[in-house]
């Protein structure tokens, strides 16, 4: 049994300027041509090659365009497997690349499970590809290895890294599944080659139709570095999501098969129907849970936070946060788990406080006082050591929703937005 090295930043050093290659091996451009001509009658992987190619685009900024003849990049499909051959200088500088997958690569799969997303063949393509931009394995393996006898480092698996041969199950059992693009691995070590690659500097929307992931299958590595960012749950029927860089999310039915590279920073979330599990990080999120019973946590920063419907627990974590609401049903069942009196708000000011009249009443807060019959009144009481928050919007003199604060707080005016 080998001894594993914990360090994923040896992980990522070696995967960019490891042994496997002497010296080190980039192109001098992130623009690419590409022959995808050997494809031509075989529609299944031009696809597939297409699509494995515009992954990289998206996650780490190379551009190809396809020619016929002469390409940087060209493609093979000769019978042996598949493997990536690269030319470069003394210096490194990969001066052609050429990447073969046997035509009949993966003939023992079923006909319609051989190059889609979640196939293992458009795994193979995107290993590939990482070879042609002057990645390597994460340890001196090829063929027939194990994990046990073959990693070097303890994250050498799929979870971490698109150019391992070793599945996700290898580490912390976690689930097997096959990956469809580079991991934070990967990208790191195309950083550590490349330097940094503005990726979407516009405002960009993170969803399972724009990262691909279809019915459970795909996985995807968000690497942006500009602009307002915000991944949208909708569609997930329950998602957790962890925006801090190098994080993991689970879309859909496999875990963690989304993650935020390092250098990537997302701002905004917007959850599902289903019950939510987000984390901010320093930036200054907003994140709205939508429906379910979400649970949600800003971390760092002068977060916005708003569960939406159901009984939802919220935590703003460091900063000036504000815990918004709009409806009273959005209100009542909710628990702020570190509300701080003097730091953060409660904002109810897009709430309507007096059902009984046409427009849109504002709250009075009334303290620990009963209410008085007076629709929009706003009160507090302590009840096991906690701050319940009750207010009446019909003037009937009965609590029309319930906020439940953790501790017992002394508030004021001052702690909403009314």
């Amino acid at each position: 049994m080998m001894k594993k090295d914990p360090s994923f930043d040896n992980l990522v050093d070696y995967i960019a300027f490891g042994e496997h290659v002497e010296p080190a091996q980039s192109w001098a451009k992130t623009s690419l041509t590409v022959d995808l001509g050997v494809f031509v009658d075989e529609p299944g992987m031009l696809a597939c090659a297409r699509r494995s190619l515009e992954v990289w685009t998206r996650s780490a900024g190379f551009e190809f365009t396809e020619v016929s003849g002469g390409a940087d990049i060209v493609f093979t499909a000769d019978p042996g497997g598949a493997y990536t051959g690269t030319d470069y200088t003394g210096d490194g500088e990969i001066l052609g690349a050429t990447i073969n997958v046997a035509l009949d690569w993966r003939d023992g799969d079923p006909r319609g499970e051989r190059w889609g997303l979640g196939d293992y063949g458009m795994q193979t393509f995107v290993h590939e590809i990482g070879h042609a931009l002057g990645l390597g394995h994460p340890g001196r393996y090829f063929g027939n290895v194990t994990y046990e006898d073959n990693a070097r480092f303890t994250k050498d698996t799929w979870q971490h890294t698109i150019m391992s041969y070793f599945d996700q199950s290898n580490l912390d059992g976690h689930e097997r599944y096959i990956v469809s693009s580079p991991r934070l691995a990967d990208l790191a070590a195309i950083r550590a080659l490349y330097g940094e690659i503005e990726l979407r500097p516009e405002d960009s929307v993170y969803s399972l139709s724009t990262m691909e992931i279809r019915r459970g299958a795909g996985t995807f590595t968000i690497a942006d570095t500009r602009g307002s960012d915000l991944i949208d749950l909708r569609g997930t029927g329950g998602a957790k999501v962890d925006l801090r860089e190098g994080g993991f999310s689970t879309f859909g039915l496999h875990d963690d098969n989304v993650a935020i590279a390092f250098g990537s920073v997302i701002e905004d979330v917007r959850g599902s129907g289903g019950a939510d599990a987000v984390r901010g990080n320093d930036a200054a999120n907003v994140i709205f849970g939508a429906r379910g019973d979400d649970t949600i946590e800003g971390s760092g920063g002068d977060d916005t936070l708003r569960g939406g419907l159901g009984s939802d627990e919220l935590a703003g974590g460091r900063g000036r946060d504000v815990f918004t609401y709009r409806r009273v049903e959005q209100i009542d069942g909710d628990l702020v788990r570190d509300f701080q009196s003097g730091l953060d708000v409660i904002g109810l000011a897009r709430v309507d406080a007096d059902e009984t009249q046409v427009s849109d009443q504002s709250f009075a807060l009334i303290g620990a006082d009963r209410f008085g019959g007076t629709a929009g009144e706003l009160r507090y009481q302590f009840r096991n050591d906690a701050t319940i928050v009750t207010g009446d919007v019909d003037g009937d003199g009965r609590a029309d929703f319930r906020l439940t604060l953790l501790s017992e707080i002394e508030l004021s005016a001052k702690d909403f937005i009314l």
